[in-house]
């Protein structure tokens, strides 16, 4: 993935034995550690799909950044992350 380009970062999730994921956030961070995207809802996309559409800046870090993701089912909590490379 170029820097200045985007990417859709999409995750199927699942909290409980209900199967059903209310709401999902992303928080993204460069190689670094510095997040560059603050905690942000992500679009639901149904059946438990995701999804969150990144623009990376064009003078932005190369390197693998980090999306973590958190997932809400009532008072059930899911965490996940995803590693993306961004190259100039």
């Amino acid at each position: 993935m170029l820097l200045g380009s985007a990417i859709k970062i999409t995750d199927t999730m699942t909290v409980d034995d209900s199967g059903s994921v209310d709401s999902a956030s992303i928080i993204i961070t460069d190689p670094d550690g510095t997040v560059v995207v603050a905690s942000t809802a992500m679009t639901d996309d149904g059946s438990n799909v995701f999804s969150y559409k990144y623009a990376s800046v064009a003078g932005g870090d190369t390197g693998y950044h980090t999306a973590n993701i958190k997932a809400l089912s009532g008072a059930n909590v899911g965490l996940g992350r995803i590693a993306f490379r961004l190259e100039a």
